[in-house]
This record gives structure tokens, sequence and C-alpha cells, in this order.
């Protein structure tokens, strides 16, 4: 219990004030947004300790409506004992433009290979999760929209606090879950000038589950982000909703 409550007091602090520490000292120039993220979450489960997750994304800005990033990931998962966790995948992203007024519809590729452990505990009637993940971001080089030879190759580690209360039960026992996440994501690597703070995004949502092993979630998220410039930000009110579905293949 000490060593959970330690892990969280830290983690409140660099959540809070890492963005501050980062930020550029030249004026700020922020672009605000709003998008709608949508989300399969697919679980294959081997055993009680293995399974194999696979995600589907789709990102659109809502006004005016246009793909903001599509992506596909697979990540293997395997228990270690009650609390922690380790894990691996492996995502596709399809960068378009970020700004919803752009004609030209140019995606740029992204790669990224990743590595990850988890906590997960209880501190009196909430579940509390910590999540450590380590990326290894190969973006498809491009000049004047059209793609050119190579990749350019960053870092990030993000580091996932989240919280889960049970508001209550349906008569199936079925609970119905408030959520809240705060995650920070820090860029680094020799290609990392100006924007060390990557972003911060903070989500609250509700999730059901269903018969058959499904689940919905909706929320909303506040993401902000740095920009390669280090001076340039997005600010952005994010709609999401969720489907996960888990598959046991063991009896």
């Amino acid at each position: 219990m000490f060593w959970n409550k330690k892990i969280t007091a830290v983690a409140v602090y660099t959540l809070v004030l890492l963005p501050h520490l980062c930020a550029q000292t030249k004026q700020r120039q922020v672009t605000v947004q709003a998008l709608v993220w949508q989300t399969w979450n697919q679980t294959l489960e081997f055993n009680p300790k293995f399974s194999v997750r696979f995600e589907f994304i789709a990102r659109e800005f809502i006004a005016p409506f246009q793909l903001h990033q599509a992506a596909a990931r697979i990540r293997l998962h395997y228990a270690i004992n009650r609390n922690w966790s380790i894990g691996g995948g492996f995502a596709r992203f399809n960068h378009y433009p970020g700004d919803p007024l752009s004609t030209a519809r140019f995606a740029v590729p992204e790669l990224r290979p990743h590595l990850e452990a988890s906590y997960e505990g209880t501190v009196g009637k909430f579940t509390i999760t910590h999540r450590y993940r380590v990326e290894n971001r190969f973006m498809r080089n491009s000049v004047n929209e059209a793609l050119v030879a190579g990749y350019t190759s960053t870092y990030r580690f993000r580091y996932r606090l989240g919280l889960d209360y049970i508001l209550l039960k349906d008569a199936a026992q079925r609970p119905l879950k408030f959520r809240f996440t705060n995650e920070i994501l820090i860029n680094f690597g020799r290609n990392i000038q100006y924007n060390v703070f990557d972003n911060n995004r903070v989500t609250a949502g509700l999730n059901y589950s269903l018969p058959g092993n499904f689940a919905v979630e909706i929320g909303f998220m506040h993401w902000y982000q740095q920009r390669s410039s280090g001076y340039q930000f997005y600010n952005r009110s994010i709609f999401t909703i969720a489907v996960f579905h888990k598959l046991k293949l063991y009896k």
C-alpha cells in the first residue's frame, strides 16, 4: 500500500509540473480544435496470463469533418502477478494534415513499436493503474506533400495514471464505471530539439459492461500538445467512443 501511494504521489507531481518546466519562453501560439476519436478494442485471451490485443482507430475533426488519423495496433500482454503486467506491440498510423481546412489529403505513415509495463491495485473504493510505455517512432520522410525515401526516428516516453470507480451495478451485476486518466508524453532522441514535452491528455468518461464480454465507453478528453517549433501548441477538445470485446480461447 505504501509503495502504491508513493508511486501515485510522484506521478501526480510529474503530470502537473512537467508541461510547465518544458514550455518555451517564446510567445505561445495556440490552435484550438475539436475532434472525435472512435476505437474498437479486441482482446483474444489464451489463458489467464497471456493475451493479444488489437486496436482499430479513427480520429476525425468535427468542423469541418475531416480524417485526422487512422491507425491499427497489436499488443502482446502478459500478467506477471496480481498487480504487474508487461507487454509489447506495434502500431501503424496514417497522419493527415493537422488543419481541417487544408485541401490536401496527404497522409504520412508512421511505424511505432513499443514496450510497456503496468501496475494495477486498489486504494479504498478506487482501482488505480500506472502504465509506463516507451515508443520508437519512425515517421516517413516527406517533401512538398510527397513521400521520399527513409524515416526519421524519435523516441517517446508515456506515463498514464488511471482511476476507476464503480458507480452502480445492474440486475445482472454488470458495472457502470466512472473512469479518469491523465497521461503525459515526453519526446527524446537526437531529432528532438524544442518539443521535449509532447502532450498531456486528460480524460473522463463512463464505461458500461454489456452481455457477451462487450463494454462500451464514452468520454471527453482535453489534449494539449506542443509542436516541433516549441512555441506552437494544439489545444484540442476530443469526444471519445470506444467498444471493447474480450474473447476467451480457453475453458
